[in-house]
């Protein structure tokens, strides 16, 4: 059975960049594993943010949300968030991550070779270099990993330590887990109407994409009778443009 993948997202008054968030994981997780779910983390926005969840929950049954009503951290959003995942691989966004969604499959590449894969941007550090604290208390001057891929069990022995006090990051470091670190590109997220346009340039020439890539897998037969996957795209256009 194909290994499973739940994407925690937290996010705080993001109404303009949660459908281009969403959008990007669309595109690239049913390229990983066919059991993939997104779990929006609404923390404590006074914003749209949960009515922009909350809609795209209904177009795809792959998208849960979970709102908070007063403002937690980043640790205390991960512990709740976990008793929601259900994954064997979980992949951990923070709110301020400026990495690139669309180059996770960097980080699922890793999977079979460690319990812990972080990204890092090419600023941040020289790639090969590894923190002490991948999350949690970090050495004065760290900066927080954006994206982390790590195994539900090494996180749910961590949630259910005896020490409700230790940080992930001081959990990873005693338990000696294996662990690497995956220089990822970094991107903000584009405003909502630059999503759509983008979507829509995606829309138009997927068709002449896919026939090039067939013709190269010389499996032309093949694809011809292959089910195919939902246009993921088109359904979060039409949502983002209110069709």
């Amino acid at each position: 059975m194909a290994t499973s993948l739940s994407v925690l997202l937290p996010v705080h008054n993001a109404q303009a960049k949660l459908v281009p968030l969403v959008s990007q994981l669309l595109e690239v997780l049913p390229d990983l594993t066919p059991r993939w779910d997104i779990l929006v983390i609404d923390n404590a926005s006074t914003d749209a943010t949960s009515d922009v969840a909350h809609d795209l929950a209904r177009h795809y049954p792959q998208v849960h949300l979970l709102s908070h009503p007063r403002r937690l951290g980043n640790e205390d959003v991960l512990r709740a968030a976990l008793t929601h995942a259900t994954g064997d691989m979980v992949l951990v966004r923070t709110e301020d991550s400026g990495l690139d969604l669309r180059n996770i499959d960097k980080l699922w590449r890793q999977m079979d070779a460690h319990d812990v894969i972080v990204g890092r941007a090419a600023s941040a550090a020289p790639l090969g270099w590894l923190p002490r604290l991948p999350l949690g208390k970090s050495a004065a001057g760290e900066a927080e990993p954006g994206l982390q891929l790590i195994r539900r069990r090494v996180l749910e022995g961590w949630r259910t330590a005896n020490d409700p006090d230790q940080s992930l990051g001081e959990y990873l470091v005693e338990k000696r887990f294996s662990r690497c670190e995956v220089e990822m590109r970094e991107q903000v997220a584009p405003p909502a109407w630059e999503a759509e346009s983008q979507m829509r340039d995606r829309d138009t020439h997927e068709p002449t994409r896919r026939a090039a890539r067939t013709t190269r897998s010389e499996q032309i037969g093949a694809d011809r009778d292959a089910p195919k996957r939902p246009n993921y795209l088109s359904r979060i256009k039409a949502f983002a443009l209110g069709e």
